[in-house]
């Protein structure tokens, strides 16, 4: 009989009491974390299997039904990607990809004329969608090359097939092949010469006299893009060349060839373009998947079971629109009026037809309740805080004045006597599902993601589910857990965590910029001590992930946003833009506003986007900072004087206004800025002061008041005008 070892027994009581251990609450999180190693391996199945053991060993427990949202987008994400192939980038190319590299952007590419997928049409022009950011060359090849246009016809062709290259902005350079001279004896046609031309200046910049292309021969048209040259060929031989500018690599495109064999382009291509094309295709397969998922089907019943909502006391109407009695038929005529124009931010023409109205026609609580959220829209928060509690007073049933009060008295810096304050409230009303989000948001936007967590799974409990509480939910998952990606990598500097599901290297790329920029401000704009925490960067490999997870978390973002900071969510997200540069811009613009998030409660927002657009194109260039470089982009908006807002106005610009027309909100907020810093001194004094005071607890209002009250707002605007004028001249 085989005798049972001493270690055999131990080994055996570790594994039983590792087992009771994993069955209890405090066991739960170390066996979601097992799951969640076997996601980061990309062990799909193998953390789909682990999941279900554990969510069966910890069957109808509270502690479990409290992370039901994690559980359920845990769950599925592990099975969008165990029954998805991710795409591959020979999947999302038209033409044969003969070779790539998903770091560096190298690829060689050959099309026919059926695999035109990746070219867009525009007036005879056929763009391809890459652009590139190094050497390049393209090749066409064709059995006849164009010509003649009919028989016993003179030769009328004038468009010979070019080949367009360095495409971006107005830049680029025409690469034409022209055409031979010919005749028959009766007809004498005219020629055109080979030529390169510039597209922005209109001139060419290299001709030759005789082409070397023969129309109805076979033809291989061939041009390499070098880092300072062009060079065109016209079957093997060389053509043309002119110089470049060494940075222009840009797109390129072709004309007036409409038969061809096929087409082979190699080089540096933007990383951006192949990876933001499998970044879009696995989107698709995402979108596809939602729609059947179905996790009643898939997770047991008791995850799902909802908890009965607690029966609320009615004291009134459910969800009243208004505080107070019920209006008669002519008081809502004047409130449906006076809704109409706030809800078309006509704050002020609001405040205009309340102020003419009878004092008698309207309730005090509900004209209160009007002026209140009209001085909220203008931003004039000190005036809409007693007209709050003139409602709560009046009528202390009507939940979003409590809510809007509190909210206020925080806006206005008094951030724990808000809190402490909801907190009572909360007691006395439990089951006010209103009162318990703005709690929760309050606490995202301390920066306290734990707590916040803590008391939406309290609200649930008190105030049963609703779509509000459901969205904060959501919105702490991705605060706490990020974008659900298939593959990640990522990198730690000193005051930086970035994560991406592109590549290690766009990782420490963006960390480097970041850490870079980090000195500067705490050089030339604040130090930073005792916060070690550090910032949280998500870099996403295409725009469709990137709106995805902003949708999820967010509920969404402008179409034309390359990136944002999330002051609730503590998180920078940027996608992977088709030009590298303007990405890395993007990381340092919105880089300067979680710092700034670090700082500053309450920045008026000309100041925190004029600062960002200011700090966007500085750099660390051999060991020195370069800031107040001139935004050329912004003055060319800015030449007509008469798009500019009065600065009387255009600082106290609330955020929706400023965002509604925000391309010259933007750059007339980077030239105040750059005035107020390059200009004449006095102003440089005052850009300190504002931004010293504006580290305090007082909102960014009264504090843009008080130091814009020492100074005369009409000598500085005609200054702010010659300012632009001489730095247009400048140009």
């Amino acid at each position: 009989m085989r005798r049972i070892g001493l270690p055999f027994l131990l080994a055996v009581l570790v594994i039983g009491l590792g087992t009771a251990a994993e069955e209890n609450e405090a066991g739960f999180p170390l066996g979601l974390k097992k799951v969640q190693t076997s996601v980061g391996s990309r062990k799909w199945n193998r953390a789909l299997d682990q999941l279900k053991r554990l969510l069966a060993a910890h069957e109808n427990r509270d502690y479990v039904l409290a992370r039901r949202t994690e559980i359920v987008d845990l769950h599925r994400h592990c099975l969008f990607r165990s029954r998805n192939k991710e795409p591959k980038p020979d999947d999302v190319v038209s033409g044969d990809l003969l070779s790539h590299d998903l770091s560096t952007g190298r690829i060689k590419i050959r099309y026919g004329p059926l695999s035109m997928g990746d070219f867009k049409g525009a007036v005879g022009l056929q763009l391809h969608t890459a652009k590139f950011a190094g050497p390049y060359s393209v090749e066409i090849r064709g059995k006849k090359y164009p010509g003649w246009l009919g028989i016993n016809l003179p030769f009328r062709a004038s468009s010979p097939p070019c080949i367009w290259v360095c495409m971006e902005g107005e830049n680029g350079f025409i690469v034409s092949y022209g055409f031979e001279q010919k005749g028959d004896g009766r007809y004498s046609a005219s020629w055109i010469p080979a030529r390169i031309a510039s597209a922005k200046k209109g001139a060419v910049v290299a001709e030759k006299g005789m082409t070397l292309a023969r129309s109805g021969k076979p033809f291989r048209l061939k041009v390499k893009v070098g880092k300072t040259l062009i060079s065109s060929y016209y079957n093997g031989k060389p053509l043309l060349k002119t110089r470049k500018p060494e940075k222009l690599f840009g797109g390129w495109g072709f004309a007036n060839i409409k038969k061809f064999d096929e087409i082979v382009i190699q080089g540096k291509a933007e990383p951006s373009w192949l990876q933001g094309r499998i970044d879009a295709a696995v989107e698709k397969q995402r979108k596809v998947f939602n729609k059947s998922y179905r996790p009643e089907m898939e997770l047991p019943p008791w995850l799902l079971r909802r908890p009965e909502p607690p029966v609320k006391p009615i004291t009134k109407e459910e969800a009243p629109e208004y505080p107070g009695p019920e209006p008669d038929s002519s008081e809502e005529r004047i409130l449906d009026r006076a809704s109409a124009l706030v809800k078309k931010h006509d704050y002020r023409k609001c405040l205009d037809f309340l102020a003419r109205l009878d004092p008698d026609c309207v309730d005090e609580a509900r004209l209160a309740f009007l002026k209140a959220s009209c001085h909220v829209g203008l931003g004039n928060l000190e005036r809409s805080l007693p007209l709050w509690c003139r409602v709560c007073e009046e009528d202390p049933t009507f939940m979003p004045a409590q809510a809007k009060r509190i909210q206020v008295t925080y806006l206005l810096g008094r951030r724990d006597e808000a809190l402490k304050s909801l907190k009572t409230l909360i007691e006395a009303h439990p089951t006010e599902g209103a009162l318990h989000a703005v709690y929760v948001l309050l606490l995202l936007k301390e920066g306290r993601a734990k707590e916040a967590g803590t008391a939406l799974e309290a609200a649930l409990g008190q105030a049963g589910p609703s779509p509000t509480l459901e969205r904060l939910r959501k919105l702490i998952f991705k605060a706490t857990r990020g974008p659900n990606w298939g593959r990640v990598h990522e990198h730690k500097s000193e005051h930086y965590h970035v994560l991406s599901d592109i590549d290690r290297q766009t990782c420490r790329e963006a960390a480097r910029i970041l850490e870079d920029s980090y000195r500067a401000y705490n050089v030339h704009l604040k130090r930073l001590k005792g916060d070690s925490r550090r910032f949280k960067v998500y870099l996403f490999s295409g725009q469709a992930g990137f709106r995805t997870h902003c949708r999820d978390a967010m509920g969404g973002v402008s179409m034309h946003t390359a990136g944002l900071y999330s002051p609730l969510l503590k998180q920078l997200l940027i996608w992977n833009l088709p030009d590298r540069r303007m990405m890395m811009r993007t990381v340092r613009h919105e880089g300067f506003h979680q710092y700034v998030d670090r700082i500053m409660r309450d920045p008026p927002i000309w100041f925190n986007e004029g600062m960002a657009e200011y700090y966007e194109t500085a750099d660390h260039v051999k060991g020195t900072w370069q800031i107040g470089m001139v935004r050329k982009d912004h003055l060319k908006l800015l030449k007509n004087l008469k798009v500019l807002i009065p600065l009387e106005d255009f600082i106290r610009l609330p955020a929706h206004s400023f965002y509604r027309r925000s391309a010259f909100a933007y750059a007339q907020a980077w030239a105040v800025v750059h005035f107020m810093l390059h200009g004449p001194k006095t102003y440089r004094s005052v850009f300190s002061g504002l931004f010293e005071e504006l580290q305090g607890d007082e909102p960014g209002r009264v504090v843009l008041n008080r130091v814009l009250d020492a100074i005369d707002l009409e000598v500085m605007e005609t200054e702010f005008r010659l300012y632009l004028k001489k730095l247009a001249r400048s140009q």
